[in-house]
């Protein structure tokens, strides 16, 4: 999966070497069903797949609330195979440092979901 960012929408990748699936940039799509219900899809079938550990990192410097939604379901399907002891997985959520809003809103997440979450503070 390689997805190039625009102005209002994130790059996604998924490498399958290093099985990083990430999420960066800025999220806020026209309609948010559209450009993330794909990235679900395939994300199913990566998880349908042979890896063993799966780390999804999230490096946002904004998004809006439909795309909060869609990325707790990505969470939410990552926990579930997590369950199945499938998959190990590991979630990075990178910040901008003194971006106190995007660290608390990965900490909200973290309380949502049972997956291990790293902070990573990017200086400027």
């Amino acid at each position: 999966m390689d997805i190039q960012s625009t102005s209002y929408t994130p790059k996604v990748i998924f490498d399958s070497e290093t099985s990083v699936f990430e999420i960066s940039g800025r999220s806020f799509p026209e309609n948010a069903k559209d450009f993330y219900v794909p990235i679900i899809e395939e994300l199913s079938e990566i998880l349908s797949s042979d890896v063993s550990c799966i780390i999804f990192r999230v490096n946002l410097e904004y998004y809006n609330t439909a795309s909060s939604k869609f990325l707790l379901e990505i969470l939410q399907r990552l926990e579930a195979a997590q369950k199945l002891n499938k998959y190990e997985v590991k979630v990075e959520w990178w910040y901008v440092e003194e971006d106190d809003d995007m660290k608390e809103a990965g900490e909200e997440y973290e309380q949502i979901v049972e997956l291990t979450f790293t902070f990573v503070e990017q200086k400027i």
